[in-house]
């Protein structure tokens, strides 16, 4: 069996009980950076064999990671830290698993993500992630035309080295939106920078230098409010619309709210809510 261990972000105690008992009891560890690996490895005194899975040898390495579990062997995959998969290597071999019809499982840890989703103090009830963001070109562009398009929290990640630079590329895109920027999550100088576009740059500025990966949460623009010029027609007049159109058009909940919001100018998420309400 394969199992994907999240790791601590810095925070050697964010380790789960479960996490320790799976390095003790697999037969070896497929490791990011081995070296990285050793050193959580000894802070609970266990050794394991060790080999690299990282993003440059990824899918040479699934192969020997296969090879390994069909001989019976029992492997963790674990990332220097957080969630493997998540912006670190292990894409291409889950999907691989999957083609191939190999059960592995999934360990519940440590993710930057989340953890800095919940830190930023911004919008949680749905985010993008978007990883590090292209260094330059068309496609740099396109990502900060969709983060400007977001209606949700965006989550990005960023070296400290090039996060002003960032906050500045994006500024024309972002107005008055407010971000937030996590920086050493879980260690003992754990920071979060809150406020406008500007605050925040301001206040990266008088710095001489910043230290620890950096991940940046971009608050969602706000849904423009359409005037109800149906005068006549009340929210439960345009909720039962909602159920009328998914049944005659053959559409989802959520597409059939969408469609009368554009309407009648009510709140999509409201008649969303209130239909899903009547059909259950």
């Amino acid at each position: 069996m394969l199992y994907i261990v999240a790791t601590p972000l810095g925070n050697l105690e964010d380790l789960t009980p479960r996490a320790l008992r799976i390095f003790r009891e697999v037969d070896a560890i497929a490791a990011e950076d081995t070296r990285h690996t050793v050193q959580l490895l000894s802070h609970f005194q266990i050794q394991k064999p060790l080999f690299a899975f990282h993003q440059h040898n990824e899918r040479e390495a699934t192969e020997q990671l296969i090879e390994k579990l069909t001989k019976g062997q029992n492997i963790a995959l674990v990332s220097d830290a957080g969630y493997p998969c998540v912006s670190d290597a292990g894409s291409y071999l889950t999907q691989t698993l999957r083609d191939r019809n190999i059960p592995y499982t999934c360990l519940p840890g440590a993710c930057a993500v989340e953890t800095a989703l919940v830190l930023s103090g911004l919008p949680t009830e749905t985010y993008t992630f978007l990883g590090f963001l292209p260094r330059e070109g068309k496609e740099r562009e396109q990502a900060f035309q969709k983060i400007e398009n977001a209606k949700e929290t965006t989550i990005v990640f960023e070296s400290p080295l090039r996060i002003i630079k960032l906050i500045k590329d994006l500024k024309p895109y972002l107005k008055e939106r407010k971000i937030s920027l996590l920086r050493e999550m879980t260690k003992i100088h754990e920071e979060c920078v809150r406020g406008t576009i500007d605050e925040v740059l301001t206040e990266l500025e008088s710095r001489a230098e910043i230290k620890g990966e950096c991940v940046l949460a971009i608050e969602g623009g706000k849904e423009e409010k359409i005037e109800n010029n149906s005068q006549d027609l009340t929210i439960d007049d345009a909720v039962r619309k909602v159920l009328l159109l998914k049944k005659k058009a053959d559409l989802s909940l959520s597409q059939s709210a969408q469609a009368v919001s554009l309407i009648t100018g009510y709140n999509r998420k409201e008649l969303y809510k209130k239909a899903l309400d009547l059909e259950s």
